[in-house]
């Protein structure tokens, strides 16, 4: 089982895929839905991801969606200000 989890304003949202089973605040779908998710908002909208294979370990950048993570961390832009 995965879990892509998107940072944003309201809180994270967390997709579920691998298993057909998910808790009340996740959301379960297919691979493929994901790696479209995946790719609108890393690509897209300029967020970045980091995935990690095994719960406990630090996360990895990455930029493209791999199955066989355990996590994706997918964060958003980061804007700058005048110091």
């Amino acid at each position: 089982m995965g879990k892509m989890r998107t940072m944003g304003r309201r809180g994270d949202t967390t997709l579920v895929w691998g298993e057909d089973t998910a808790t009340a605040d996740e959301e379960f779908t297919d691979e493929a839905t994901v790696r479209a998710q995946f790719d609108a908002i890393v690509k897209d909208q300029g967020f970045t991801a980091f995935s990690t294979r095994t719960v406990g370990e630090p996360a990895d950048r990455v930029t493209e969606f791999d199955p066989n993570a355990k996590e994706l961390i997918l964060v958003p832009p980061m804007a700058g200000g005048a110091s």
